[in-house]
């Protein structure tokens, strides 16, 4: 069945069939509408309860069953390369592709050369995985092993795994919610995006814009696995909202000041409203007398800064 339009469902329907296969979200949709009584498998479908397919994945419901993008993945660390027999990292993307990298599994995402379907030419990529089927025994191969090179581990480039992670959705955002450096901690996405939840979640702070988070997973569709990069914000700077922390990242002069005005006045981290007063300043930001003196403050230690916070806020 192909798009669901209405003349290929109602022809369905009219026929004997045992089964229907709807290969689109589409075409699911148009399958349900035309039949209750005929079973309706449904191709990969991202978010099959939210557009209505089924009441939910462990009990759909209804006629209407199938595969959704939302499997978890699956990674095995201790595997070894059918052709070279190195120890690798296999991971099972939710589309079913199968990749091995280089251990460990984490930016920048160096893919074991003897799979790697980047060394093949377009042959290998009309595969709908990310390396085309290789046998088991490196004899009978044409793929010669290859010399693997020292690549730096994600710590060495400023990376830190975000242990026992979840993924959740809340009142319109997406939020990380794992172990960070022995600390629970709640990473809020600067937008929505698609990607492997039950994959691999790095992080890395930024240095000149703290709080604020670089995000490396990995983003798997029909043809492949591939990394992504992504931008998220620590839960404290929820009340400023995605659009001026965007700004912030960005360099923007007021935006950068209002996040460093915060910083001191409701949050009292004077070293991260440092930071941020002084690239506003830097950026040619006008900054009013009181914030400066507040910065100023900042520079003193964290006892004196919070007094000079407690006269000014007791004045006011």
């Amino acid at each position: 069945m192909t798009q669901g339009t209405p003349l290929a469902r109602f022809d369905l329907v009219r026929l004997p069939v045992d089964v229907i296969l709807a290969d689109s979200a589409a075409a699911s949709i148009a399958a349900k509408q035309a039949t209750t009584s005929i079973p309706v498998v449904m191709g990969v479908v991202s978010d099959p309860i939210g557009i209505g397919l089924v009441e939910s994945l462990a009990r759909p419901g209804g006629n209407v069953t199938g595969f959704n993008g939302t499997v978890a993945s699956y990674v095995n660390p201790n595997a070894r390369c059918p052709v070279c027999r190195a120890p690798v990292i296999f991971y099972r993307s939710p589309y079913d592709g199968r990749v091995f990298f280089d251990p460990p599994l984490g930016p920048p995402w160096p893919k074991h050369p003897c799979t790697d379907s980047r060394r093949f030419g377009d042959e290998r990529r009309r595969w709908p995985i990310d390396y085309a089927p290789l046998p088991l025994s490196a004899t009978s191969t044409p793929v010669a092993p290859v010399t693997r090179t020292s690549e730096p581990s994600p710590q060495e480039l400023g990376w830190e795994p975000l242990c026992s992670s979840r993924v959740e959705q809340r009142k319109g955002v997406m939020q990380l919610i794992g172990d960070l450096a022995n600390k629970l901690t709640e990473l809020t996405l600067l937008e929505a995006a698609s990607f492997d939840r039950k994959g691999p979640i790095w992080t890395s702070e930024y240095e000149d814009a703290p709080g604020l988070y670089a995000i490396a997973v990995l983003y798997s569709d029909a043809w492949g696995v591939h990394e992504q990069y992504l931008d998220a914000y620590e839960s404290r700077l929820s009340p400023l909202g995605p659009e001026l922390l965007r700004r912030a990242l960005t360099g923007d002069a007021a935006a950068l000041a209002k996040v460093g005005r915060i910083m001191l006045e409701k949050l009292g981290d004077f070293a991260s409203a440092r930071i941020y007063l002084e690239r506003a300043f830097l950026a040619g930001a006008v900054i009013e007398d009181l914030t400066v003196g507040l910065a100023v403050a900042a520079l003193f230690s964290e006892a004196e800064g919070r007094k000079v916070v407690s006269e000014h806020q007791g004045a006011v």
